[in-house]
């Protein structure tokens, strides 16, 4: 649960700050651009929970070899919640065909922390692939965004 709070304190901090992180990490764009990459960035951390299995296991290699340690790696182990198999994203469990939602901690359903996937699967090459298309991705969604008016949403993209 402690490890919960942290990470929730980590988004929080990071979307307070977003527009100053922003800055250093894409010094040449608009004020707009920095703010929609910072978020994007942030938006791709919620999404990659699960910490520790492949793809994000093969990012880590990719950019900071030196700090992976391979040998603790193990494959997702999960178990069931109050008799029943937890949701995704450790939101809850699944009863009936439908989710319910439950407070719980990773720890209660990951004994190793890893949510899921293999990240013994991980490799330093795929890391700089999936790297290269996330930041493809993101670049992509600030060309076609940087032509939109954020005032105006409905409108969509104008020619430049």
């Amino acid at each position: 649960m402690i490890g919960n709070w942290f990470e929730l304190f980590d988004f929080i901090i990071y979307g307070y700050f977003a527009a100053r992180i922003g800055h250093p990490m894409f010094p040449e764009s608009d004020p707009v651009t920095i703010i929609l990459s910072s978020f994007a960035t942030y938006a791709g951390s919620a999404q990659a929970r699960g910490h520790g299995a492949d793809p994000v296991t093969s990012i880590g290699l990719h950019l900071t070899p030196e700090l992976m340690r391979m040998s603790a790696a193990r494959p997702a182990m999960r178990s069931n919640a109050f008799g029943l198999p937890a949701t995704g994203q450790f939101a809850g469990v699944t009863f009936g065909g439908f989710e319910v939602a439950l407070p719980l901690d990773v720890t209660e359903v990951a004994s190793n922390g890893v949510g899921q996937g293999d990240p013994t699967l991980a490799s330093a090459a795929a890391g700089a692939r999936f790297s290269d298309w996330i930041v493809g991705a993101v670049a992509d969604f600030i060309a076609h965004f940087r032509r939109c008016d954020p005032a105006r949403p409905h409108l969509g993209p104008q020619p430049s």
